[in-house]
């Protein structure tokens, strides 16, 4: 996946990543936490494994490469760049 996040984040609860439409509730990649479907795999930002599966390990403002590899296989949705407002629930 190549993305070009902002430096300075939405006020909104922002996904990278989220599988959780048809319940898989651990599935979430967002900029203020990441379920243990993604923090049990690993991340690769330009090539280069991660010490930790975070929004924090991806660089801002220019595009870069991530690649990441679950914990487990899965069988559901993933919604890419996804954003919900505070308070609200995925579905």
């Amino acid at each position: 996946l190549w993305v070009k996040l902002p430096a300075v984040q939405p006020q909104a609860l922002s996904y990278l990543l989220d599988t959780r439409k048809l319940g898989l509730i651990d599935g979430y990649f967002s900029d203020s936490a990441v379920g243990t479907l993604w923090t049990s795999g690993t991340m690769y930002v330009d090539a280069n494994a991660t010490s930790s599966v975070s929004m924090s390990s991806i660089r801002k403002e220019v595009w870069t490469h991530v690649h990441l590899e679950a914990g487990r296989s899965f069988s559901n949705n993933i919604n890419l760049m996804s954003k919900h407002q505070l308070g609200a629930q995925s579905g």
